[in-house]
């Protein structure tokens, strides 16, 4: 029998396993209120500590994934931004490293903030999005392929973020 899915704004089980230095990691499975199924993780000294950390942190990551559409006038500088408060609610619970979101944050300032920031939502289209990655990778094609895959799986892009 499959395991029943987890509703909109639920989480399930909080599995705490010991490492072998002696602390405690703890893992748990959440659904925002739009469906989509994540992962929080914490850990500390103590079985009760890593548990209290989860539940602490749980009803803020359900909340802060609740979605709206993005409004047309929005810019594409006001989207980041609010990405960017997203992004950093993963760095307490190790879902994303450090060193990732500096550089993230890092192509955001120096590459994709100058070439859309002004623009709203609405006038990036994808033939925009390509002129910007061709003319990028004709200048250092490796940079280029790192900025595309920040803006494909960061959504960031118009079609997929919210507010």
């Amino acid at each position: 029998m499959a395991r029943p899915q987890l509703t909109p704004g639920s989480w399930g089980d909080i599995i705490i396993r010991q490492t072998n230095d002696g602390t405690f990691v703890g893992r748990v499975y959440y659904r925002t209120l739009e469906g989509t199924r994540r992962e929080a993780t914490a850990s500390a000294r103590t079985k009760i500590a890593v548990d209290r950390k989860l539940k602490q942190r749980l009803p803020e990551l359900i909340a802060a994934t609740t979605a709206s559409p993005v409004p047309p006038s929005a810019t594409f500088s006001e989207v980041v931004a609010k990405w960017l408060e997203y992004e950093e609610l993963k760095l307490p619970d190790h879902q994303k490293a450090r060193g990732t979101h500096a550089e993230h944050v890092r192509m955001l300032k120096r590459h994709l903030l100058p070439a859309f920031g002004d623009a709203q939502v609405t006038e990036i289209v994808p033939s925009r999005v390509f002129d910007y990655y061709t003319e990028m990778a004709r200048a250092h094609a490796p940079l280029a392929r790192n900025v595309k895959g920040l803006l494909n799986r960061s959504s960031i892009t118009p079609s997929t973020w919210a507010t």
